[in-house]
């Protein structure tokens, strides 16, 4: 057999092996007990489409550290682990080893944070945080522009750490407003890059394929752990340790508290908390698999620029299926039950919020 044709089997026995492993995959969605079993497994099947098409953009399509781009893992019609519908997500590849620029403009938004990772969704649905630096520790010129250095060892000004192991940085926007606030800008560059990427081979596709299909258990079987925790505790806010969710990537500057949700047709959840003072905080559904609502055509989430508050400056939401004349009310979308995220960003109290379900005619 010469090499051409020993080449074509190796290709041809990756994408077989490729498609064996995630045909594995629709086993999680094979193995729930879920409340609605149409609308769940075909949001399950989906889910699984979703997470692949990311992650063959993570591993194939922009994976080259010596050539970074900035991309969308998480966006409107690819999401996991109880993404904020508030959020711009961006990440890119990158290399502990190596040393990168990122240079921009800061724009209007509310919050913006930078944070170097260590990605392990492919190995066992994990993300280290490595390294972050928010807009309050860097120097912006009069124009709001900027640039950061993200390597290793320390640099003088706006550095973002690095760990040899460091192989993802994620940059978080938050908005309380999409439709009014100007999101930053940015680039990154490698500094000790190559002039040109290498050709295309056949590791990088065998590797590529494995990592892509590793990705989508690996995250798939992550998030769906923490559906079944907070399912135990039906209607309420599961007390789980913070640690839980930084180690999947959470922010270190957001306090998380995640929740299940069981609704019939008339009746409604009400939630009720008091409000710390924060930098930012928000509210909001998502499905069984973890992924928000669709906050394009419903209204699944809150945030403290659109809430009403009472005259305590407590905050009350009903979450039904109608409004039965709530204030603040959040649809559930078509769904029976479901996961539902409240996030309180740099604050240093962190109320738990108390639920009640009702008959909506009570409400």
């Amino acid at each position: 057999m010469n090499d051409q044709n020993k080449n074509e089997l190796a290709l041809r026995n990756s994408w077989n092996e490729f498609c064996d492993s995630l045909k594995e995959a629709g086993s999680i969605i094979e193995g729930e007990e879920l409340n609605d079993s149409f609308l769940d497994s075909a949001e399950g099947y989906r889910y699984l489409t979703r997470l692949l098409r990311v992650g063959l953009e993570m591993s194939l399509e922009r994976g080259d550290k010596h050539f970074p781009e900035f991309y969308a893992l998480c966006h409107d019609t690819a999401k996991f682990g109880g993404d904020n519908p508030d959020n711009l997500y961006q990440n890119a590849t990158i290399d502990g080893s190596l040393n990168y620029r990122i240079w921009g403009h800061k724009g209007t938004v509310h919050y913006l944070s930078f944070v170097t990772n260590e990605n392990r969704y492919a190995e066992g649905g994990t993300m280290t945080k490595t390294g972050e630096l928010y807009p309050k520790d860097m120097l912006f010129d009069n124009d709001g522009n900027f640039e950061i250095f993200l390597s290793h060892k320390p640099k003088q000004r706006n550095w973002l750490p690095m760990e040899l192991g460091t192989n993802f940085v994620v940059v978080r926007q938050t908005f309380l407003d999409k439709l009014t606030e100007i999101p930053a800008s940015f680039n990154i560059e490698c500094l000790d890059g190559i002039d040109k990427p290498l050709n295309l081979s056949i590791p990088h596709i065998e590797q590529g394929l494995k990592k892509a299909v590793n990705f989508v258990k690996g995250t798939s079987n992550t998030f769906n752990n923490w559906t079944k925790i907070f399912k135990e505790q039906p209607n309420q806010f599961s007390s789980i340790e913070q640690s839980m969710f930084l180690n999947a990537g959470g922010d270190p500057n957001i306090h998380y508290l995640y929740g299940n949700w069981e609704l019939d047709e008339d009746q409604g959840l009400v939630i009720r908390t008091k409000i710390p003072t924060c930098e930012y905080w928000n509210f909001h559904l998502n499905n069984h698999w973890l992924e928000s609502l669709d906050y394009r055509y419903f209204d699944t989430c809150i945030n403290n620029a659109s809430a009403n508050l009472e005259s305590d400056g407590s905050l009350t939401v009903l979450v039904s299926a109608k409004n039965a004349g709530a204030k603040n009310w959040l649809d559930v979308a078509h769904h029976k039950s479901g996961t539902m995220t409240l996030r309180w960003v740099n604050s240093n109290t962190f109320p738990f919020p108390d639920t009640e379900v009702i008959n909506l005619k009570d409400f």
